[in-house]
């Protein structure tokens, strides 16, 4: 391998930068979407909670929280227990509840004493505290992620707990420190994009294994996106969802009839195709009426509404009310006419 400096007079550095990279074989394409991203895309989370639970024996934390929330057993065992489910945890397990903390129990025993947690939108900083006696201590670091309140109708597709017994210790441990840091950072330009990024990683890196491990989803998307029949039609509808989707033109992305299509896309996630359409379209539009920027006419064309009249009606069948009421109610920017 030829060496080059790159402070050589006369050696520019984007020289020496195609050099050291045509030292790769690896490469990336980030020009095709996967399903799973795609999905994770559509929650769209836009800010998260951070906080460092320390646990003396006796003692266990419960959160009414709606949102998804990831705890990493940094120190200590533990055990999560709830909706009928046990899970024992060792340090570099990690826990991912998607559809929130409600019912959970986190604790260092079982029916031990029980501390209500709150992850509060208004919480500044880091919140770190000692809850429970005087036994032996476990250490927990917890992320909570606050998606888009349209979307969370859509975490009913994903499992209600994912136990990564550490699979990915290292990569989940240090990215929690590199979170933890940024807090701590003074300067504020950039924080929010970065400490997103690592959360949406945190997020997809517990979903993935489920679906490469086959962790036992029988439904919902992941057990979708498991099936590569499926899973490219979750990528290619999420990827666009102003096409024309039809149930024909579905079963021919998947490559299978259009009854065996229906039935499997039902299996797996409950509801007709169809009915997945619509859900993504009405979900991608609340997010896009918050951006002042787009007519209302402008958003519906963007999730395949020619009509606003048709659009309004649809949407207002999911809300409760009109593009025009839901825009008013999240953002006071002024509506494009």
């Amino acid at each position: 391998m030829h060496h080059v400096n790159p402070s050589e007079k006369g050696y520019p550095l984007h020289r020496w930068l195609s050099q050291i990279m045509s030292n790769f074989e690896i490469q990336f394409d980030f020009s095709s979407p996967d399903a799973l991203s795609a999905f994770v895309d559509l929650l769209q989370i836009d800010s998260l909670l951070l906080a460092s639970f320390t646990l003396g024996r006796p003692a266990g934390i419960a959160s009414r929280d709606e949102y998804p929330v990831l705890h990493f057993i940094k120190n200590g065992r533990a055990i999560i227990v709830g909706h009928g489910i046990r899970h024992d945890l060792e340090p570099g397990d990690a826990v991912l509840l998607p559809r929130g903390g409600r019912g959970y129990v986190l604790g260092t025993g079982e029916n031990v004493p029980v501390v209500p947690v709150e992850f509060s939108p208004e919480q500044k900083g880091l919140c770190c505290q000692r809850i429970g006696g005087d036994g032996p201590e476990s250490e927990f670091l917890c992320c909570s992620f606050r998606v888009s309140r349209a979307s969370l109708p859509l975490l009913q597709l994903l499992p209600s707990i994912v136990v990564s017994n550490g699979q990915n210790k290292g990569v989940i441990d240090r990215t929690f420190s590199d979170l933890f840091a940024e807090q701590g950072l003074s300067v504020e330009t950039g924080r929010r994009g970065i400490a997103l990024h690592l959360s949406s990683f945190l997020l997809l890196l517990m979903l993935r294994d489920v679906v490469a491990h086959n962790q036992g989803v029988s439904q919902g998307v992941l057990s979708a996106i498991a099936d590569p029949r499926l899973a490219k039609v979750v990528t290619v509808l999420l990827d666009d969802l102003s096409e024309n989707w039809s149930l024909d033109k579905l079963a021919g992305v998947a490559g299978m009839s259009r009854a065996a299509f229906a039935a499997v896309f039902h299996e797996k996630l409950g509801m007709t195709p169809m009915r997945y359409v619509h859900q993504c379209r009405m979900r991608q539009a609340a997010q896009l009426l918050c951006n002042p920027a787009l007519s209302l006419s402008e958003v519906g064309g963007k999730v395949g509404y020619a009509d606003p009249t048709s659009f309004s009606r649809a949407f207002r069948r999911e809300f409760g009310k009109s593009p025009r009421e839901f825009r008013r109610a999240e953002t006071s920017e002024p509506l494009p006419k």
